[in-house]
Protein backbone atom coordinates (compact mmCIF):
# COMPACT_ATOMS: atom_id res chain seq x y z
CA UNK A 1 0.00 0.00 0.00
CA UNK A 2 1.11 3.40 -0.63
CA UNK A 3 1.54 6.19 1.34
CA UNK A 4 -1.95 7.71 0.16
CA UNK A 5 -4.07 4.12 1.03
CA UNK A 6 -2.60 4.52 4.64
CA UNK A 7 -3.77 8.10 4.80
CA UNK A 8 -6.99 6.56 3.76
CA UNK A 9 -6.89 3.45 6.21
CA UNK A 10 -5.64 6.21 9.13
CA UNK A 11 -8.90 8.43 8.72
CA UNK A 12 -11.50 5.81 8.57
CA UNK A 13 -10.51 4.22 11.45
CA UNK A 14 -9.77 7.51 12.76
CA UNK A 15 -13.32 8.83 12.25
CA UNK A 16 -14.75 5.23 13.58
CA UNK A 17 -13.05 5.71 16.81
CA UNK A 18 -14.98 6.63 19.89
CA UNK A 19 -13.18 10.29 20.94
CA UNK A 20 -13.90 13.40 20.51
CA UNK A 21 -12.04 15.55 18.45
CA UNK A 22 -8.85 16.88 19.82
CA UNK A 23 -9.96 20.45 21.07
CA UNK A 24 -8.75 23.01 23.79
CA UNK A 25 -12.48 22.55 25.19
CA UNK A 26 -12.60 18.38 24.98
CA UNK A 27 -9.40 18.43 26.67
CA UNK A 28 -10.11 21.12 29.49
CA UNK A 29 -13.30 19.32 30.39
CA UNK A 30 -10.69 16.22 30.80
CA UNK A 31 -7.98 18.39 32.81
CA UNK A 32 -10.20 17.92 36.24
CA UNK A 33 -10.68 14.29 36.23
CA UNK A 34 -5.87 14.44 35.47
CA UNK A 35 -5.47 16.25 39.11
CA UNK A 36 -8.31 15.10 40.85
CA UNK A 37 -7.46 11.18 40.82
CA UNK A 38 -4.69 10.04 42.44
CA UNK A 39 -2.01 7.98 39.34
CA UNK A 40 0.98 5.85 39.35
CA UNK A 41 2.46 4.26 36.67
CA UNK A 42 5.74 3.45 35.17
CA UNK A 43 5.37 4.49 31.64
CA UNK A 44 7.11 7.28 31.89
CA UNK A 45 10.26 5.52 32.97
CA UNK A 46 9.56 2.52 30.38
CA UNK A 47 9.03 4.98 27.37
CA UNK A 48 12.81 6.86 28.34
CA UNK A 49 14.94 4.35 29.06
CA UNK A 50 14.00 3.30 25.25
CA UNK A 51 14.91 6.74 24.34
CA UNK A 52 18.01 8.59 24.08
CA UNK A 53 18.33 12.00 25.46
CA UNK A 54 21.73 13.45 26.41
CA UNK A 55 22.31 16.27 29.16
CA UNK A 56 22.93 18.84 25.98
CA UNK A 57 19.60 17.82 24.47
CA UNK A 58 16.48 19.87 22.99
CA UNK A 59 12.86 18.06 23.74
CA UNK A 60 9.63 19.08 21.98
CA UNK A 61 7.19 17.31 23.68
CA UNK A 62 3.32 17.47 21.44
CA UNK A 63 0.09 17.27 23.10
CA UNK A 64 2.19 17.40 26.07
CA UNK A 65 -0.58 17.09 28.65
CA UNK A 66 -0.16 18.20 32.69
CA UNK A 67 3.66 17.12 31.66
CA UNK A 68 3.83 12.94 32.66
CA UNK A 69 7.12 12.35 30.44
CA UNK A 70 7.53 16.11 30.15
CA UNK A 71 8.49 16.68 33.87
CA UNK A 72 11.01 13.21 34.18
CA UNK A 73 12.84 14.01 30.53
CA UNK A 74 13.45 18.08 31.79
CA UNK A 75 15.24 16.94 34.50
CA UNK A 76 17.84 14.96 31.96
CA UNK A 77 18.21 16.78 29.54
CA UNK A 78 19.03 21.16 28.56
CA UNK A 79 15.76 21.99 27.80
CA UNK A 80 12.39 21.11 27.12
CA UNK A 81 9.44 22.52 25.11
CA UNK A 82 5.78 21.48 26.24
CA UNK A 83 3.43 21.81 23.78
CA UNK A 84 -0.26 21.74 24.01
CA UNK A 85 -4.00 22.25 22.99
CA UNK A 86 -5.20 22.73 26.32
CA UNK A 87 -5.32 25.76 28.58
CA UNK A 88 -6.25 23.92 31.58
CA UNK A 89 -3.80 20.75 31.17
CA UNK A 90 -0.97 23.58 30.67
CA UNK A 91 -2.12 25.33 33.77
CA UNK A 92 -1.71 21.97 36.02
CA UNK A 93 2.21 21.67 34.62
CA UNK A 94 2.15 25.07 35.21
CA UNK A 95 1.42 24.38 39.01
CA UNK A 96 3.57 20.81 39.10
CA UNK A 97 6.68 22.52 37.87
CA UNK A 98 6.25 25.67 40.13
CA UNK A 99 5.99 23.38 42.83
CA UNK A 100 9.41 21.36 42.12
CA UNK A 101 11.11 24.50 40.93
CA UNK A 102 11.73 22.91 37.52
CA UNK A 103 13.29 26.00 35.42
CA UNK A 104 14.43 24.51 31.93
CA UNK A 105 11.17 23.85 30.82
CA UNK A 106 9.13 26.58 28.06
CA UNK A 107 4.90 25.94 27.90
CA UNK A 108 3.13 26.50 24.84
CA UNK A 109 -0.54 26.95 24.32
CA UNK A 110 -0.45 26.16 20.47
CA UNK A 111 -2.41 23.69 18.31
CA UNK A 112 0.06 21.68 17.17
CA UNK A 113 -1.92 21.83 13.28
CA UNK A 114 -1.20 25.46 13.23
CA UNK A 115 2.35 25.65 14.29
CA UNK A 116 5.10 26.28 11.27
CA UNK A 117 8.07 25.07 12.35
CA UNK A 118 11.34 27.17 12.68
CA UNK A 119 8.78 29.83 12.60
CA UNK A 120 6.29 29.22 15.39
CA UNK A 121 8.88 26.62 17.08
CA UNK A 122 12.27 26.20 16.57
CA UNK A 123 13.33 22.56 15.84
CA UNK A 124 14.88 20.41 18.76
CA UNK A 125 16.91 17.59 18.84
CA UNK A 126 14.00 14.91 20.22
CA UNK A 127 10.58 15.22 19.18
CA UNK A 128 8.15 13.37 21.34
CA UNK A 129 4.29 12.41 20.54
CA UNK A 130 3.50 10.15 23.33
CA UNK A 131 -0.31 8.80 23.36
CA UNK A 132 -1.70 10.69 20.94
CA UNK A 133 -1.49 12.13 17.28
CA UNK A 134 -2.88 15.41 17.08
CA UNK A 135 -4.64 15.27 13.39
CA UNK A 136 -6.00 12.57 11.58
CA UNK A 137 -3.79 13.76 8.61
CA UNK A 138 -1.27 11.03 9.16
CA UNK A 139 1.40 11.29 7.02
CA UNK A 140 1.64 15.42 7.29
CA UNK A 141 2.01 15.14 10.69
CA UNK A 142 4.72 12.58 10.79
CA UNK A 143 6.48 15.28 8.19
CA UNK A 144 6.25 17.71 10.61
CA UNK A 145 7.62 15.94 13.47
CA UNK A 146 10.30 14.47 11.32
CA UNK A 147 11.14 18.06 10.38
CA UNK A 148 11.09 19.31 13.93
CA UNK A 149 13.39 16.54 14.76
CA UNK A 150 17.26 17.06 14.32
CA UNK A 151 18.11 13.90 16.04
CA UNK A 152 15.23 11.72 16.81
CA UNK A 153 11.32 11.41 16.76
CA UNK A 154 9.41 9.37 19.08
CA UNK A 155 5.69 8.29 19.11
CA UNK A 156 3.82 6.10 21.44
CA UNK A 157 0.49 4.48 20.38
CA UNK A 158 -1.96 1.75 22.25
CA UNK A 159 -1.00 -1.51 21.24
CA UNK A 160 -4.12 -3.23 21.59
CA UNK A 161 -6.79 -1.73 19.43
CA UNK A 162 -9.77 -2.63 22.76
CA UNK A 163 -10.41 -4.53 25.34
CA UNK A 164 -14.06 -5.93 26.71
CA UNK A 165 -14.22 -2.80 29.50
CA UNK A 166 -14.18 -0.05 26.76
CA UNK A 167 -16.77 -1.71 24.69
CA UNK A 168 -19.18 -2.11 27.46
CA UNK A 169 -18.55 1.65 28.31
CA UNK A 170 -18.69 2.51 24.53
CA UNK A 171 -21.98 0.37 24.36
CA UNK A 172 -23.67 2.41 27.68
CA UNK A 173 -22.91 5.57 26.12
CA UNK A 174 -24.86 4.42 22.80
CA UNK A 175 -21.39 4.53 20.63
CA UNK A 176 -20.80 1.76 18.01
CA UNK A 177 -16.82 1.75 18.84
CA UNK A 178 -14.26 2.61 21.11
CA UNK A 179 -11.72 0.63 18.73
CA UNK A 180 -7.94 2.59 18.73
CA UNK A 181 -6.68 3.24 15.11
CA UNK A 182 -4.09 0.44 14.70
CA UNK A 183 -0.76 1.32 15.36
CA UNK A 184 0.98 -0.68 12.66
CA UNK A 185 -0.76 2.23 9.78
CA UNK A 186 1.75 4.86 11.36
CA UNK A 187 5.04 2.19 11.43
CA UNK A 188 3.91 1.24 7.50
CA UNK A 189 3.06 5.39 6.63
CA UNK A 190 6.47 6.06 7.87
CA UNK A 191 8.32 3.51 5.91
CA UNK A 192 6.68 4.52 3.19
CA UNK A 193 7.69 8.14 3.03
CA UNK A 194 11.15 6.74 3.18
CA UNK A 195 11.49 6.85 7.04
CA UNK A 196 13.89 4.48 8.27
CA UNK A 197 11.44 3.80 11.69
CA UNK A 198 11.98 0.73 13.94
CA UNK A 199 9.20 -0.59 16.63
CA UNK A 200 9.07 -1.69 19.60
CA UNK A 201 6.53 -2.91 21.77
CA UNK A 202 6.54 -2.47 25.56
CA UNK A 203 4.29 -2.87 28.57
CA UNK A 204 3.49 -0.44 31.71
CA UNK A 205 1.53 -0.78 35.18
CA UNK A 206 -0.62 1.92 36.24
CA UNK A 207 -2.65 2.18 39.24
CA UNK A 208 -6.04 4.64 39.66
CA UNK A 209 -7.65 5.55 43.08
CA UNK A 210 -10.90 7.92 42.86
CA UNK A 211 -12.20 9.45 45.85
CA UNK A 212 -15.31 7.79 45.14
CA UNK A 213 -17.70 6.55 42.13
CA UNK A 214 -18.46 9.70 40.63
CA UNK A 215 -15.22 10.59 40.03
CA UNK A 216 -14.55 6.65 38.47
CA UNK A 217 -17.91 7.09 36.39
CA UNK A 218 -16.30 10.91 34.97
CA UNK A 219 -13.28 9.54 34.16
CA UNK A 220 -14.05 6.49 32.13
CA UNK A 221 -16.71 8.66 30.44
CA UNK A 222 -14.29 11.20 28.96
CA UNK A 223 -16.06 13.70 31.04
CA UNK A 224 -19.11 13.55 28.33
CA UNK A 225 -22.50 14.70 29.77
CA UNK A 226 -24.53 11.59 31.05
CA UNK A 227 -28.24 10.44 31.65
CA UNK A 228 -28.85 9.10 35.10
CA UNK A 229 -29.31 5.83 33.30
CA UNK A 230 -26.14 5.78 32.09
CA UNK A 231 -24.20 7.34 35.20
CA UNK A 232 -25.99 4.15 36.96
CA UNK A 233 -24.61 1.62 34.51
CA UNK A 234 -21.46 2.79 34.16
CA UNK A 235 -20.71 2.93 37.93
CA UNK A 236 -22.00 -0.96 37.72
CA UNK A 237 -19.21 -1.51 35.13
CA UNK A 238 -16.76 0.64 36.91
CA UNK A 239 -17.75 -1.30 40.14
CA UNK A 240 -16.45 -4.78 38.56
CA UNK A 241 -12.90 -3.07 37.86
CA UNK A 242 -12.18 -1.61 40.92
CA UNK A 243 -11.97 -2.46 44.70
CA UNK A 244 -12.55 -0.36 47.59
CA UNK A 245 -9.79 0.07 49.85
CA UNK A 246 -8.30 2.56 51.66
CA UNK A 247 -11.34 4.69 51.60
CA UNK A 248 -10.61 4.94 47.66
CA UNK A 249 -12.06 2.68 44.53
CA UNK A 250 -9.02 1.75 43.14
CA UNK A 251 -8.17 -0.40 40.06
CA UNK A 252 -4.07 -1.67 38.62
CA UNK A 253 -4.04 -2.61 34.85
CA UNK A 254 -1.17 -3.33 32.56
CA UNK A 255 -1.44 -2.26 29.11
CA UNK A 256 1.04 -2.67 26.19
CA UNK A 257 2.55 0.35 23.95
CA UNK A 258 4.16 0.38 20.61
CA UNK A 259 7.09 2.90 20.06
CA UNK A 260 7.77 3.95 16.76
CA UNK A 261 10.82 5.50 16.38
CA UNK A 262 13.53 7.13 14.10
CA UNK A 263 17.08 8.64 13.78
CA UNK A 264 18.53 11.60 12.00
CA UNK A 265 21.47 11.94 12.94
Amino acid sequence: MNTAGYNRLWQDQMKAFDHASDTAAYWDRRARTFESIWRKSDYPEELISRMVLKPEYSVLDVACGMGSVAIPIAKRVARVTALDISPSMLEGLRRKIKSINLTNMTIVNRDWNEVNIKEDIEAHDVVLVSRSLPSNRLSETLSKLNLAASQACYITWRTERSDRYECEVAEVMGKKSRSYPDFNIIYETALSMGIAAKLDIFASTSEERFPNMHEAVVNISRGAELTETQKVKLAEIAGKRLTFQDNAYCSKYKMKWSLISWNKA
